[in-house]
């Protein structure tokens, strides 16, 4: 059963019908019943398959060697755009799968990853100041999934989409230059 094409069926659809994402998963509605009871026990296993990868990727990024706050940010952008239509499933999930325990501590894991970052970034002087930090991490975030939905809109390939997202990202949040 693919769930990850689950995933990417419900970021495209968040109605899908459990006969539409028993489709996209390559089974039968019955198979997609007998693993999952219900429409709400799929999207939470989706939502804590992807916590899950989110935070190991997070900690990927921090046992790295020590770096700039920006290239840091560049790193966390990219790691979690490397997990495609799982991550961007998280993003767009529906509320109620934020309320999971798994996903919130992972949503404020990653929050707190990027503000860090941020702030590293700031001190540093290449991360712009004139914005609040938790806006900026939203926009970091929100950017990734834009990434990821221009990959499933056919725009950007799956390849190139960590760098294009981690451009955008430090493009955005790189502070602008004094005019000559």
């Amino acid at each position: 059963m693919n769930l990850h094409a689950v995933a990417r069926a419900l970021t495209t659809d968040p109605t899908a019908s459990m006969g539409e994402l028993a489709a996209a998963a390559g089974v039968s509605r019955a198979t997609l019943h007998r693993r999952f009871a219900s429409r709400d026990e799929l999207l939470a296993r989706l939502a804590t398959d992807a916590a899950d990868a989110a935070l190991a990727a997070l900690a990927e990024v921090d046992a790295a060697p020590p770096r700039p706050g920006e290239v840091q940010l560049r790193d966390l952008v990219t790691a979690l755009t490397h997990l495609g239509d799982d991550y961007a499933f998280l993003l767009a999930a529906p509320p109620e799968v934020d309320a999971l325990p798994a996903v919130r501590a992972a949503e404020d894991a990653i929050h707190g990853a990027l503000l860090t970052a941020i702030a590293a970034g700031r001190r540093a002087g290449t991360v712009r100041v004139d914005a609040p930090a938790p806006f900026q991490a939203r926009l970091a975030l929100a950017m990734t999934l834009a990434t990821w939905e221009s990959v499933q809109a056919g725009d950007l390939g799956a390849n190139e989409a960590p760098r294009v997202a981690a451009d955008a990202v430090a493009g955005a949040l790189t502070p602008p230059r004094e005019p000559a």
